[in-house]
């Protein structure tokens, strides 16, 4: 697959040959772009074929997938090599009388919770959560991220909850160790996230910056239910200072 630099090409570059870069990407549109707003929307479009094909290429099945459903909703016909990919294993299927597994055939396979591209795709994004959620919280208790993992868990909703409800003492541990896990490991291979104005880490921290009362609601029951907690080391002290420093405008406390 021939490289492209998205660095070098402009959207004036793209208008005049696109050719160029669909020739690269595999994926064609159906009618040619007319406006200004159209040919933005399919040079964006153009440059997530790329990373998916890259990522094909790498050995993720679940990109051809991805691929061909980006295709299919954005006026496109699905790329040359998701076509390939299908007719490969749909030949291998009617070759075998139907006795091989399309899963298999198409690289979907794996260990339904843990072994497959979807389920990795579902830690990663809890994982983000988890981050991107203590992150607001450091930047809006100035607490450490151990209590901060601790105030998150007893959200109720989202990931890790039981029925709306909060984890016991073992399993807050479990999640705690998740949070540190979040914030020091995702953020160790993804310092663009924070340095990047775009990235949705920046806007939340933006967010929690901007209106520091409006997450303080957000997350004021689970920070009460997390005080009360006896098992907790996030106390009903921190949680005075926190709403005094929030609510009453007193100076930022550094950063644990």
């Amino acid at each position: 697959m021939k490289k492209i630099d998205w660095d070098e090409i402009s959207l004036d570059d793209f208008k005049k040959d696109p050719v160029s870069v669909l020739e690269v990407t595999g994926a064609y549109w159906i009618a040619r772009p007319e406006t200004d707003e159209d040919w933005q929307r399919h040079y964006f479009l153009q440059v997530e074929f790329y990373d998916l094909r890259q990522a094909f290429e790498q050995g993720s099945a679940s990109a051809a997938v991805t691929a061909y459903l980006l295709a299919c909703d954005s006026g496109y016909d699905p790329p040359y090599w998701v076509q390939r990919w299908l007719y490969d294993a749909f030949f291998e299927f009617d070759a075998s009388a139907g006795q091989k597994g399309l899963r298999a055939l198409l690289n979907l396979t794996g260990k339904q919770r843990t072994g497959n591209e979807y389920a990795q795709r579902l830690r990663l994004d809890r994982d983000e959560t988890i981050f991107a959620g203590l992150l607001r919280l450091k930047t809006l208790t100035g607490l450490g991220v151990e209590k901060c993992a601790e105030i998150f868990s007893h959200q109720g909703g989202g990931f890790y909850s039981s029925g709306g409800g909060y984890y016991r003492h073992r399993q807050r541990l479990h999640f705690v160790a998740l949070g540190v896990k979040a914030l020091c490991g995702i953020f160790d291979n993804n310092k663009h996230l924070l340095s990047d104005p775009d990235s949705w880490a920046c806007h939340w921290l933006e967010d929690a910056q901007a209106d520091p009362a409006g997450v303080f609601a957000e997350y004021g029951e689970a920070m009460r239910k997390a005080a009360a907690d006896t098992n907790c080391s996030f106390t009903s002290e921190d949680f005075r200072r926190v709403e005094q420093r929030v609510l009453q405008g007193e100076p930022e406390a550094a950063p644990a």
